[in-house]
C-alpha cells in the first residue's frame, strides 16, 4: 500500500520517487518480460526439442 506514503509530508519528493522506482518499477518490468512467454511448451515444439537432444549412442 503506497497511499499513505505518497499522502506522507514527512518524506521529500525525492525518497517518493526512490521508493517508487524500488518496488514498483522492479515488478511491473518483470511482468513485461514474463507477459508474452508461455507457460508450457506447445506439445510440437516439446515433441523435437525430446528428439533433437538424442545421439543415438
Amino acid at each position: 500500500m503506497l497511499k499513505p506514503i505518497w499522502r506522507t509530508t514527512s518524506l521529500s519528493m525525492h525518497t517518493k520517487l526512490r521508493i517508487f522506482k524500488s518496488n514498483v518499477l522492479s515488478v511491473l518490468l518483470y511482468g513485461s518480460e514474463c507477459a508474452g512467454r508461455p507457460l508450457l511448451p506447445s506439445s510440437a515444439n516439446w515433441k523435437s526439442s525430446r528428439t533433437s537432444s538424442y545421439d543415438g549412442s
